[in-house]
């Protein structure tokens, strides 16, 4: 298992994982995970598993402590005003999906 910052060639897997987990209505939409990868990638990471992304997680810097559901469609760009690290999403691959070795 590897932990490392989100990378543009994550852009499929993420979307997979994101639509595998969560309902239509619940989706971060595909423009804005490709907003996150490309200009927040520095605040977000992914878990690879033998090469293949398993989860994610999405972070974004915000000026409020407070959060709202804008986080989930939101493609501002950072102002360096921002003192918060706001959790926009975590989710990871079907387990019985994964080939993990308990080496």
């Amino acid at each position: 298992m590897q932990i490392r910052f989100l990378e543009e060639r994550d852009l499929e897997e993420l979307c997979r994982i994101e639509q595998e987990n969560f309902s239509e209505a619940e989706q971060i939409q595909p423009d804005v995970l490709a907003f996150y990868v490309h200009f927040l990638n520095q605040t977000c990471l992914a878990m690879e598993n033998e090469g293949q992304m398993v989860a994610y997680l999405l972070a974004k810097p915000v000026t409020t402590s407070s959060l709202t559901d804008s986080i989930f469609t939101d493609k501002t760009s950072l102002t360096q005003e921002e003192k918060y690290l706001a959790i926009a999403s975590l989710s990871a691959s079907r387990l019985r999906d994964l080939a993990i070795s308990s080496a």
